[in-house]
């Protein structure tokens, strides 16, 4: 995959099928696509306004319509006086191989591993490049410990089972070994306690919404980066079971494997509506 960053949508069912490749800026690429007449989405899973300038050639991102023929919306950045230095028409301030505009007004974003709470350091600069997409209102989540408590939270079950599905393995009955030492032998598994840094995140998002409760039509978003991808996928399937809804749930650089289980929660979870993995890899 080259520089024009090709995206590739299935939607296998037996009415909407609709495999598109796009240039960056959201413009498809000519004899590399199909779409079923019943379906009105494409780039980005925003719906296409086929009737004002052709198939494929208007998106509502809610906010705004953006043409992803020159890459620039219809109309001015509500914030535009925010970003002085940028045109209020750029999208994605003309890079959007780097940066992405989930569409949202709340935007809850946790940083890596042992990040710096007075936000320096690279959770500044990923927070500045938030802001630099248009991303506004972001509520950075602290919810971290030392540096190898934090890595050992984040390769372990953590990113693999659901957090009210771990469970631990624990002595039920004992014996006596021929050294005349009781060992087990026999266990039962056990509900294990759910991280701190879990249930801190979700009480801090659910304090902050009942403080600044979400304005009609404003969108609910969580990211996180690494450590703090984990902890925000876990926040996210939590809050999700009680009923809340998240329109965008975007994990950076997380050790989330899509063959996990916590993965098919997350991606077959109904209150879950979009939810991206973002990753690095050397090549």
């Amino acid at each position: 995959m080259n520089s024009s960053n090709a995206h590739l949508l299935f939607i296998n069912t037996s009415k909407d099928f609709s495999p598109k490749d796009y240039y960056p800026f959201g413009m498809v690429i000519p004899e590399r696509s199909f779409s079923s007449d019943n379906y009105r989405f494409g780039f980005n899973g925003k719906e296409a306004d086929n009737e004002l300038k052709g198939i494929g050639n208007n998106y509502d991102f809610g906010e705004r319509m953006q043409d992803p023929r020159t890459g620039r919306w219809l109309s001015l950045d509500p914030a535009a006086r925010e970003y002085a230095y940028l045109s209020p028409y750029s999208y994605c301030n003309n890079n959007p191989i780097v940066y992405v505009d989930p569409d949202g007004k709340r935007f809850y974003f946790a940083a890596g591993a042992a990040n710096d709470p007075d936000k320096t350091g690279y959770p500044k600069m990923m927070m500045t490049a938030f802001e630099v997409a248009g991303i506004q209102n972001i509520v950075p989540i602290a919810a971290h410990g030392g540096r190898s408590d934090d890595v050992f939270f984040t390769i372990g079950d953590n990113s693999r089972i659901a957090a009210n599905k771990q469970v631990d393995f624990v002595p039920k009955k004992y014996e006596t070994d021929e050294f005349g030492v009781s060992v087990p032998s026999e266990f039962k598994a056990q509900a294990r306690s759910i991280d701190w840094r879990i249930t801190k995140a979700v009480g801090d998002i659910k304090a902050d919404l009942y403080k600044n409760p979400l304005a009609k039509g404003e969108q609910f978003n969580l990211s996180g980066y690494s450590t703090g991808s984990v902890t925000m996928a876990q926040a996210a399937l939590l809050l999700a079971n009680e009923g809340q809804v998240i329109d965008n749930l975007v994990l950076i650089g997380t050790p989330i494997s899509e063959d996990s289980k916590l993965w098919e929660q997350l991606s077959t979870n109904k209150n879950i509506k979009k939810y991206n993995q973002a990753r690095y890899y050397r090549g």
